[in-house]
């Protein structure tokens, strides 16, 4: 039996799997110069957040 990713939903959280719609902001938050000095990747262009 396959079990699929887990939805974990609470009145001030959603937790799911990426989904094509979440791309873009996937890129502009991992590609913005605050936010990046504390992560250990970033994206320079929407088709290598894709391929990720």
């Amino acid at each position: 039996m396959t079990k699929g990713f887990p939805i974990l939903e609470t009145d001030r959280l959603l937790l799911r799997q990426f989904k094509k719609t979440d791309l873009e902001n996937v890129f502009k938050g991992l590609s913005h110069p605050d936010i990046i000095k504390y992560y250990g990747i970033s994206f320079k262009s929407l088709e290598a957040t894709k391929e990720q």
